[in-house]
């Protein structure tokens, strides 16, 4: 064996893992066989099991929608950039309509979408939505990041006093 790879997952204590593989030149030739290159992976379908079990975990992070003009999907790209530089997780599709964009964040498990048009653009503000509950504020845009990261920290948008 010369390559070998584990897939690990959290939440399963000390048994934390759920496949691994890798090659195996040489092993059919030991049980008799011809000398063969080979490669294989296995998984543990209780291990697998169990952590569908405990439930899809919201992902962390935030999707970006963007619907509009060129300048409107640049600016998601550098907003985009700039959650990435801050460690959260981002991703966006800027190929669909701005709904198939939300289902697909929703679909992909994210809490938090931040969207972007032209509207929004020229106002110089975001609109942050809560898709747990619908909720959704705009915001400057320069304070896109900081109240995106409050707003996950705390565990979701507050419009009482239209903060996040």
């Amino acid at each position: 064996t010369r390559t070998t790879f584990e897939i690990k997952a959290g939440g399963l204590g000390s048994q934390d893992a759920v496949a691994g593989g890798g090659r195996y030149d040489g092993l059919l030739k030991l049980l008799g066989g011809p000398d063969a290159p080979g490669t294989g992976f296995a998984f543990g379908l209780e291990r697998v099991m169990m952590l569908v079990d405990a439930g899809i975990q919201k992902q962390q992070g935030c999707f970006v929608a963007a619907q509009g003009n060129p300048r409107v999907k640049e600016e998601a790209i550098r907003i985009l950039a700039e959650l990435r530089r801050a460690g959260i997780g981002a991703q966006a599709v800027f190929d669909k309509s701005l709904k198939a964009q939300m289902r697909r964040a929703a679909r992909s498990g994210y809490r938090f979408c931040l969207i972007l048009g032209e509207e929004e653009l020229n106002r110089r503000e975001v609109t942050v939505k809560d898709l747990d509950i619908s909720s959704q504020i705009r915001i400057p845009r320069d304070e896109a990041l900081s109240r995106l990261r409050k707003a996950m920290e705390e565990g979701g948008l507050y419009k009482g006093n239209g903060q996040a």
